[in-house]
């Protein structure tokens, strides 16, 4: 009756088999683009739905669940009236005789507890008082209480090390008078004081027993010690008798445990006196008042815990340690588990020889009832826990024994049936169930190791051996009743390939539960691999009833005889996914690398998948065509810039992207066509779909918000395509590849998928800079217009009225643009706009010439204007992208343009200057001179030297070299004229030896002023060649800036000046705007000396 008190009825809640697979929407072979991708969009999803779902109905009745017993065995399992009457004297005595405090959820009324005994067996009143007389003069039971010392926490630091070395002495203290009770209150029990009593005593029988005193092992150096050590006490009075627990601090080498073993050596009250005197040893002082021993500081704490107040089922908790009195000191808590159990008697009863076999007794009841009724296994354990342990074979008569065995035969055929139909009635949702289910496996264990048993029972094979058999037999049935349960009426191929596909999830689902639940329960009783005993039987049914319909419809699909349809289609994927996840249960298996009948089913479906891919780039463009048409180029929503279509054909792209990596094709060279085909369809829908938006906006003739998204919707759909790689997993294929072809294996993939996304990436630019081009168009005519008014504005007024107007356009227009492009677009057409706008400002410069300097003024303005407008604070082009080199070019032409005639020819000669400055070879050749400037004279001397590797400019391969000397610019020396060499006929390394001797002022010398050296090829009937150019600054000549020489320029070294041609890109320009010039002789006679030089404009 106690442990039907403590533990609640158990009902297995039922269950109706039915497909497990996810209901799906009915598909017909008419179906759209969007219901295409809706379908296998559903399918990836009812996938994780499934390792979601609570397949198991609501509980219902238990009786549902027990299977029908035949009519033989009904009757044998009805309890005899005498079985009855003997069952109910059991279960009167334990109920008398309870013991703890019932829990709140329990029936106190011990009236009323007899009364629904009285009840439920159907007792008549004479019966009833018959049997309650005599359990009322049965001896009663004794008590015994389980202590189970678990560990302590924060107790007080006794040592000079910071730490304890605690041990606990407990036990029970014996009833005392009620007399008593109120003098001895407020004052804690101790051993020691308890010790001190007895040996007052008079005699031994008044010592306190030995056996109520227990001492754990000492626990060093800590103040949370773990013991985990268990004790039982036996308990005489219930009412008054007290768990009493005591915590030391042991200091001394004397073992407390062997001290407290050596009282059961005592055999007076001295020898008691003394061994608590050595278990006590240890105590020292703690305190300045109180008795001696209040002032023993090794205690740690003690404990104080009425019997009577445990309740039936048991406490597990902590208690906080208490002092003896208040001027102890104690700290932290103790961790206890107590228990009460009833010691049976025996020789009760309707008779001593039924009294000897009561456990066999209430086995033959309860073991029966439980096969009418549902019952907690754990009740029929202990049930045959106590026949193993107390029951004696050889005192049973021929029928006790017939008896026995026939209960043993009945309960295990019993649990058979129950195995059979483990998935109803033990649902893998019912946490009770499950645990019942490993209560019954428990059962049989025991029951096949139990004496009696083997003895009653010889003939039976082993547990492992008929829980095996019964597990294939249970599953086998289960598939075929399911199998059965999906066959279609109408046997078309898509009618058998859905009845297939719930088939394959129902074995998912199966799988999921036993691998998650069932699994575990049967490993840690019986040690069956239960998961792996079922998904090999499972796997191979359903790859022999997979194989045998794909082998069918691929022999019609390769013949052509029957064209897949998209519902077809659509079904094989699904299937595809369903087999691929009853595979993924194999990783489950201890032994991973077993041959399985799905090991390569990916086979069977190479030429389903290559139709299913054909089919997805239709249902593609169908939908791809389908979004343009409706597309308002409206913005989906407040934040975004792109219109539906964009969204469109990005959601199918993921999905397409989505079933690859479903598809998860194991096959490294097989994946590698497949993803190549997959890449080419995205690209080639890619590419279609930004020719067919961006038809859609051709007639707009301004710049709209319409254009604009269009332009968005392409910079959307191929910001997709550049992840292709990522979204397709192309590493992965790669990496497969070089597994089985080695790294050039994977550099092909990777240049064949390279290839694929360069190509749409050149398509879909050529889309973007169209519409860019379209967008930017629509502006010429009126950027045009507006630049021509900055070119023709009167000099009078200011620079920003004459650029306004065109700013005022660009901001009106880029107000537009701004607000509907996003930022990539934004750029690009910001960036084209810009080069655009260079364009028109050189165009104008190049119209007009010869005009004031007020015009290259105004335009120089409006250049930096737009350079501002255009970076937009940071926000638009940034600034070394506006300062490109057409922009420093044509900046520099203005600067040039605002030049006077002087300014641009000095310009020329610092050009000039530079170059030779340049450490850059020459393969003009190479002069030699002295130069020396005499203060006193004012004159400065030249020495021509020679010349050496100078360019051969006569057909006879070499030159008629002489050397032009002349003061450069010329404004600098006015009056100043040029001097020549003589001509050196037919020679590249020339030798003058010639000295020329020119005016100067020191005033002259500055950082342009030089020395200009041409040398020219002379020719006799027509205008000399020009061979080379060198200048030396006046201020590098001794006698100016340098020091002089003392003998002149004969003591001065010589220098050799490399000689150059002059740079077109500084040249040009500058003798482009003198020759703008005709008025201006200085300017026409430095572009005639220029031409001289083979320099002409352009």
């Amino acid at each position: 009756m106690q442990q039907l008190q403590s533990r609640q009825s158990v009902r297995r809640p039922a269950a109706v088999e039915r497909s497990q697979s996810a209901p799906c929407k009915s598909r017909t072979d008419d179906e759209g683009a969007d219901d295409f991708f809706a379908s296998l969009t559903a399918i990836e999803q009812k996938q994780e739905i499934m390792k979601r779902s609570d397949y198991t109905l609501p509980p219902e009745d238990a009786r549902d669940l027990l299977p029908p017993q035949s009519p033989g065995n009904s009757e044998k399992l009805k309890i005899s009236h005498r079985e009855l009457l003997l069952l109910y004297e059991d279960t009167l005595y334990t109920l008398i005789h309870k013991r703890g405090v019932p829990s709140a959820a329990h029936v106190t009324s011990q009236e009323e507890m007899v009364r629904y005994l009285q009840k439920v067996f159907k007792l008549d009143v004479r019966d009833h008082a018959e049997i309650m007389r005599r359990v009322k003069e049965a001896k009663t039971p004794s008590l015994t209480a389980k202590v189970t010392i678990v560990e302590a926490r924060n107790l007080l630091a006794k040592d000079a090390n910071g730490f304890s070395d605690p041990y606990c002495m407990l036990g029970i203290t014996q009833g005392q008078p009620a007399q008593e009770v109120e003098e001895k209150k407020g004052r804690k029990f101790s051993f020691r004081r308890k010790r001190e009593k007895m040996e007052k005593r008079s005699s031994l029988k008044d010592v306190l027993p030995v056996k109520y005193i227990q001492v754990t092992n000492v626990k060093s150096n800590t103040l949370n010690p773990v013991w985990n050590e268990s004790y039982v006490f036996e308990v005489d009075d219930i009412h008054n008798d007290q768990l009493h627990l005591d915590i030391w601090d042991h200091d001394d080498d004397v073992s407390v445990a062997e001290a407290c073993k050596n009282l059961n050596q005592i055999s007076g009250l001295k020898g008691m006196g003394r061994y608590f005197k050595q278990i006590m040893k240890s105590a020292r002082g703690n305190g300045a008042s109180g008795s001696q021993d209040d002032n023993i500081d090794d205690f740690l704490g003690c404990l104080d815990i009425p019997i009577i107040e445990i309740p039936v089922e048991g406490i597990d908790t902590w208690y906080k340690l208490e002092p003896r009195s208040s001027s102890s000191r104690v700290e932290g808590d103790c961790h206890l588990v107590i228990s009460l159990a009833v010691m049976q008697v025996t020789g009760w009863g309707l008779g001593a020889g039924l009294a000897q076999v009561r456990e066999i007794r209430e086995w033959l009841a309860y073991s029966k009832h439980h096969q009418l009724q549902s019952m907690d296994y754990g009740l029929l354990h202990q049930l045959l826990e106590d026949l193993d342990k107390r029951s004696d074979l050889n005192a049973l008569t021929p029928d006790q024994e017939e008896s026995l065995a026939n209960s043993f035969v009945f309960f295990i055929d019993y649990c058979w049936m129950l195995l059979q139909r483990m998935r109803q009635v033990f649902p893998f949702n019912s946490p009770k169930t499950l645990d019942q289910l490993e209560l019954m496996l428990r059962c049989l264990l025991k029951m096949y190791s139990m004496e009696g048993f083997n003895v009653l029972c010889p003939v039976h094979k082993p547990l492992h051996v008929e829980i095996v058999a019964t597990i294939k037999k249970s599953t086998l049935e289960w598939y075929e009743k399911t199998r059965d349960n999906l066959k279609p009426e109408i046997q078309s191929d898509q009618a058998r390939l859905m009845a297939l596909v719930q088939l394959v999830d129902a074995v998912c689902t199966d799988l999921r539960m036993k691998h998650s639940y069932y699994n575990k329960i049967f490993i840690s009783v019986v040690k069956i691999d239960y998961f792996s005993l079922t998904y090999q039987q499972l796997e191979k049914l359903v790859a022999d009833d997979v194989l045998v319909l794909m082998e069918e419809l691929g022999a019609a699909i390769e013949q052509e005889r029957s064209r897949m349809t998209q519902l077809i289609a659509v079904t094989l994927f699904e299937l595809y996914l369903s087999l691929k996840e009853v595979k993924h249960f194999k990783e489950f298996l201890p032994l991973k690398d077993s041959n399985l009948g799905l090991g390569n089913f990916h086979e069977w479906f190479q030429i389903s998948i290559n139709k299913w891919l054909h089919i997805v780039h239709e249902k593609s463009c169908e939908r791809i065509t389908k979004a343009v048409a409706v597309d308002q180029l409206d913005p989906v929503d407040t934040l975004s810039k792109h219109s539906s279509s964009a969204v469109d054909v990005v959601t199918c792209f993921t999905q397409i992207k989505s079933f690859w990596l479903q598809l998860a094709w194991p096959d490294p060279m097989g994946a590698f066509v497949f993803v190549t085909k997959i890449t080419d369809d995205i690209c080639n829908a890619a590419v279609m779909y930004s020719e067919m938006i961006r038809q859609k906006a051709d007639d707009q003739k301004k710049i709209t918000q319409q254009l604009c998204m269009v332009l968005n919707n392409i910079e959307h759909v191929h910001k997709y395509i550049w992840n292709l790689p990522k979204e397709l997993a192309w590493q992965e294929v790669e990496t497969s590849v070089e597994r089985v072809c080695g790294l050039e294996g994977k550099q092909q993939v990777r240049r064949a998928l390279d290839t694929q996304l360069q190509s749409i990436d050149a398509g879909m630019q050529r889309q973007s800079n169209y519409m860019i081009n379209q967008l930017v168009e629509k502006m010429v005519i009126d950027l045009r217009k507006y630049i021509q008014h900055v070119s023709l504005s009167p000099d009078s007024i200011q620079p920003d009225d004459a650029v306004s107007p065109l700013m005022k356009f660009l901001d009106d227009n880029l107000i537009i643009l701004s607000e509907w492009l996003v930022q990539e677009n934004l750029c690009r057409i910001l960036a084209t706009l810009w080069k655009l706008l260079l364009d028109l400002v050189a165009e104008a410069l190049t119209t007009n010439t010869g005009v004031s300097a007020e015009f290259y003024e105004r335009f120089h303005f409006t250049l930096e204007a737009l350079v501002v407008f255009f970076h937009a604070e940071g926000q638009g082009l940034p600034i070394h992208s506006l300062r490109n080199e057409s922009y420093k070019a044509l900046k520099e032409e203005l600067h040039l343009n605002k030049c006077s005639t002087q300014e641009l020819i000095e310009k020329a000669y610092q050009a000039k200057i530079q170059q030779q400055k340049s450490p850059e070879p020459t393969p003009y050749g190479m002069l030699c001179i002295k130069c020396h400037y005499e203060v006193a004279e004012h004159k400065l001397y030249i020495d021509i030297l020679h010349a050496t590797n100078l360019i051969a400019l006569d057909t006879n391969g070499l030159s008629d070299p002489f050397v032009i000397i002349e003061l450069a610019p010329q404004h600098f020396f006015p009056g100043a004229k040029s001097q020549r060499t003589q001509v050196k006929n037919k020679t590249l390394h020339p030798i003058f030896d010639e000295q020329f001797i020119f005016t100067v002022s020191e005033k002259c010398s500055n950082d342009i002023a030089c020395v200009h050296f041409t040398v020219m090829d002379h020719d006799w009937l027509s205008t000399n060649d020009f061979a080379g150019e060198a200048v030396l600054l006046l201020q590098e000549i001794h006698g100016l800036q340098k020091p002089a020489v003392a003998g002149g320029i004969k003591s001065v070294s010589p220098i050799f000046l490399k000689l150059t041609h002059p740079d077109s890109t500084v040249m040009k320009p500058i003798i482009k705007i003198l020759e703008g010039r005709p008025g201006d002789r200085e300017a026409q006679d430095f572009v005639k000396m220029m031409k001289e030089m083979e320099v002409s404009p352009e």
